[in-house]
């Protein structure tokens, strides 16, 4: 499977792909997703990730987990949280190039960066002493949103391994991670795979070594590089009421959200509508149990 991903590195993308690659997966994890759904004979489908979450992968930047429920720092972010002054602070945050990551949020304003496990007290312990901590436990850097640049002084100054600065430091924070919606067996009994069965578990590592292939520092045993970090959004209530009991359910990533880019066995395709989701599940033989056609409907109306 990994030399097939590695084979389709130079294959031109179709149309459909490259509108896929624009706002859903990056063009080189686009091919590699697509070698593993072909050999894996799965289908799996991903939520629009969008241009700046791309943009801050293709730096190497980490992907969050689900344990992390801020927002990435996008328009709509922003106008949510500075309302009528929000198109002067996206200019001044596109400025300091820090679109795209994730932040930690007050009230009122941006309060700093959401760090990833690189920023550590053995390689960058000048950075480390700077960090502090949210509620959770996650590690950010601090912004002053009134100085963004002199903030942000030591995080860009901040050296790599081979010793220099350059743009090391945009591939510290996080950003978003991969959202799949459907992972659905294509193989004999074709049907969405259950939360926390050993399908989900095989295509997730089948994606992830994949995408590892052609990008190494994507390594699919890394908690904080790997690309697909939890299983499909059509399981994740079950998940968590199983596996996270007490934990905050996040809405954003309950409720469904279209258009979603499908990879049937290797053949990509947009679906825009949830209509149009379920009738690529009746047309390729998708058997739903009861429940979950109950909750996909609630999922689709909320």
């Amino acid at each position: 499977m990994m030399s097939h991903a590695r084979a389709d590195t130079s294959r031109e993308l179709t149309p459909v792909e490259a509108r896929i690659a624009q706002t859903f997966v990056r063009p080189e994890h686009l091919r590699a997703i697509a070698a593993a759904a072909r050999a894996g004979s799965f289908a799996v489908s991903f939520r629009a990730s969008g241009q700046l979450s791309l943009k801050r992968l293709a730096n190497g930047a980490p992907a969050k987990g689900h344990d992390i429920l801020e927002k990435t720092i996008k328009p709509g972010s922003v106008q949510e949280v500075y309302g009528a002054d929000s198109e002067r602070r996206l200019a001044q945050i596109e400025r300091a190039d820090i679109d795209g990551y994730v932040g930690h949020w007050g009230r009122d304003k941006l309060l700093g960066l959401y760090m990833g496990p690189a920023a550590n007290e053995r390689d960058t312990p000048m950075l480390f002493a700077a960090l502090r901590s949210t509620p959770s436990g996650h590690r950010y850097y601090p912004v002053d949103h009134d100085d963004l640049e002199g903030s942000l002084a030591l995080l860009k100054r901040t050296q790599g391994p081979s010793g220099t600065a350059g743009s090391f430091w945009r591939s510290l924070p996080y950003t978003g991670d991969y959202d799949t919606h459907d992972m659905i067996n294509m193989a004999g009994h074709r049907a969405p795979v259950p939360s926390g069965s050993r399908d989900e578990h095989r295509i997730m590592r089948s994606l992830n070594v994949a995408i590892e292939a052609i990008d190494p520092i994507r390594k699919a045993s890394s908690g904080s590089h790997r690309l697909i970090q939890h299983g499909p959004q059509h399981n994740y209530v079950a998940h968590m009421r199983t596996n996270e009991q007490g934990a905050v359910i996040d809405e954003a990533v309950a409720r469904a959200s279209f258009p979603l880019a499908m990879c049937d066995r290797g053949t990509w395709s947009v679906i825009e509508t949830p209509e149009a989701l379920s009738a690529f599940y009746r047309q390729h033989g998708v058997v739903l149990k009861e429940k979950w056609r109950e909750k996909r409907a609630n999922t689709f109306t909320a």
